[in-house]
């Protein structure tokens, strides 16, 4: 995924790695304003990466993900564990 993508069509679809408990997200992603950007994410951003992002810079790769489709389940039960829950836009 890049900027460009997001810019031309900014409906996603992603998940996190591993096979045993699936959690899938679908929505849209946009670029927040500058003060729209929590400070604790900058500080998390920083700690993780090293680095601390400039919300007011405008070729900072931040963007927010507004699902609209969450679905969960475990590979070891399927039937039995599989969820999905719906947001409003």
């Amino acid at each position: 995924m890049t900027a460009r993508n997001f810019a031309r069509d900014p409906r996603v679809l992603v998940h996190l790695d591993g096979g045993a408990e699936a959690i899938v997200l679908e929505g849209e992603v946009d670029r927040p304003a500058p003060g729209g950007v929590p400070a604790e994410v900058v500080d998390a951003y920083e700690d993780k990466y090293g680095w601390r992002l400039d919300p007011a810079d405008e070729g900072m790769p931040y963007f927010r993900l507004r699902p609209s489709t969450a679905r969960a389940l475990r590979a070891d039960d399927v039937r039995g564990s599989a969820v999905r829950w719906s947001f409003d836009a």
